[in-house]
């Protein structure tokens, strides 16, 4: 039991003993284990990672009791006030990002993906708009993908946008692909995955939902996950979570605004401490992220990685590492690199993609390309930063460049993957993750990617067949999402 609290948060169940264990008794009878102690062992060393028995466990434990525009005087707030405000203020940078985060079975990021495409198209001609779904669930994630849904997900929607939005086949409802087609799942779990993060694609967006999640958490995880969420939200960045959520005491670092019948959570702040950095000639203060010891913390420190992306000295040592990498020269040219950059300016320059402050990121990039013009690393974080700026061509050279300079550089291979996926470069992107899985044979399974925010090999791995069969069911089903 308290594994469930403590890798799934779900302390929900702590006063329903009785139904927590019918429902872990029959996971393990599922699983074939002989008793709870086999259960945990089998369970135990994959936690987050995907893995059937895990999964098994999250799909009895879970509740994804949700539907289309659920809640309408929030999306009348959304439409009305929240939209507006950010396509004003983005209109020059051309983004909207938005996280749902706990989507469940996806109705929510489609009923957001339905009104912009109603109500804002016009506006967003041109525009990077991405719409991510997360969950823990990998059974609501496949769901989710498919687009297909039951009368049940229909509940108090209004029919014309059942019969505007979806077309039906036999009993079931499929989405039109006009609003899957800047729609993304992947999974994550908000209790032990680290967030904000850019090699999960979670960091700097304008709009997070969190809706009906958090009620299942205790104090001390919803606290530690709204900062997370302010970590990830852009300066004014909003904040939507449900009725059951509101606590005032929780959200006294942001803003709030009261809409009728509902209300929202504003990104109060600019972001952290500040700090001077040194780039040979040119001086100029950046926002660090609060709770960030700049003096102390070391690029692998784990207080590092549960909020910033933090390349340095273990990460540039790491493609030798456990691998069956060849050494001498290699060695000697990732010894070179450590020699010439400051840890110190790479953690800065993470904390500032992070943030999405991407133009002091981009200065700083360019500085520490041009003084160590050779690194790999730098090439993958300059290519966050073009795509942010809608460089995506510039985006796809830099990664290029950095695989050039190491085509064993298996983090680089993942991102290559990712952005032909943002694309809709389906052949592009499978053929990138294909490359991850082969490299990762040469790896322990154990081995960590601090580049990767200490992801392991195997859960890499994992992470990369699952985009697969995404890519596959998109083919298929004709998504682009």
């Amino acid at each position: 039991m308290q594994f469930v609290f403590s890798e799934i948060g779900l302390v929900y169940y702590r006063d329903k003993e009785n139904e927590l264990c019918r429902k872990i008794d029959k996971a393990v009878k599922r699983s074939g284990a002989a008793d709870y102690r086999e259960y945990l062992m089998m369970i135990r060393n994959y936690r987050h990672e995907i893995s059937k028995e895990f999964d098994n466990l999250v799909s009895e434990l879970t509740i994804g009791e949700t539907h289309f525009f659920r809640d309408e005087k929030l999306f009348m707030g959304i439409k009305d006030t929240v939209l507006p405000a950010v396509i004003e203020k983005n209109k020059n940078r051309k983004r909207l990002w938005i996280w749902s985060a706990g989507c469940a079975t996806g109705e929510e990021a489609y009923s957001i993906s339905i009104l912009i495409n109603r109500y804002f198209s016009h506006r967003l001609q041109d525009w990077d708009l991405r719409i991510t779904g997360t969950d823990i669930n990998r059974d609501f994630l496949h769901q989710a993908i498919n687009g297909v849904y039951t009368e049940w997900s229909f509940r108090g929607t209004p029919g014309e946008i059942k019969q505007n939005c979806f077309y039906q086949d036999e009993k079931a409802w499929h989405i039109h692909p006009e609003h899957r087609k800047n729609v993304f799942f992947q999974y994550h779990n908000l209790v032990s995955m680290p967030v904000p993060s850019i090699f999960h694609n979670l960091f700097s967006f304008d709009i997070i939902f969190c809706r009906n999640v958090m009620i299942y958490f205790d104090s001390k995880i919803i606290q530690k996950l709204i900062h997370k969420f302010q970590e990830s939200l852009m300066p004014d960045g909003w904040l939507v979570v449900g009725h059951a959520d509101h606590n005032i005491r929780y959200f006294e670092s942001f803003k709030t605004v009261m809409l009728p019948g509902t209300s929202f959570y504003q990104n109060n702040t600019a972001g952290g401490n500040e700090i001077a950095l040194n780039n040979g000639s040119n001086v100029f203060k950046t926002p660090f992220p609060a709770g960030l010891d700049t003096d102390t913390a070391s690029p692998g420190d784990p207080k590092n990685r549960s909020s910033t992306f933090t390349p340095g000295k273990r990460v540039a040592l790491e493609e030798t590492g456990k691998s069956k990498l060849p050494g001498g020269r290699r060695t000697e040219i990732l010894e070179q690199r450590l020699s010439e950059k400051k840890p110190s300016d790479l953690t800065a320059l993470s904390a500032l993609i992070n943030r999405g402050r991407w133009e002091e990121a981009s200065l700083l990039c360019e500085a520490l390309l041009k003084a160590t013009p050779m690194d790999a690393t730098l090439y993958l974080l300059s290519a966050f930063i073009l795509e942010q700026k809608g460089l995506a061509n510039d985006a796809l050279a830099s990664l290029r460049k950095a695989l050039y300079l190491d085509r064993k550089f298996v983090v680089g291979h993942y991102h290559l993957g990712l952005l032909h996926q943002n694309l809709g470069d389906l052949k592009k992107a499978e053929k990138s993750f294909d490359n991850v899985i082969n490299l990762l044979q040469n790896y322990d399974e154990n081995y960590n990617f601090e580049l990767a925010d200490g992801i392991s090999a195997r859960e890499l791995k994992a992470l990369s067949e699952f985009h697969l069969e995404v890519l596959k069911g998109d083919e298929r089903g004709g998504n682009t999402a």
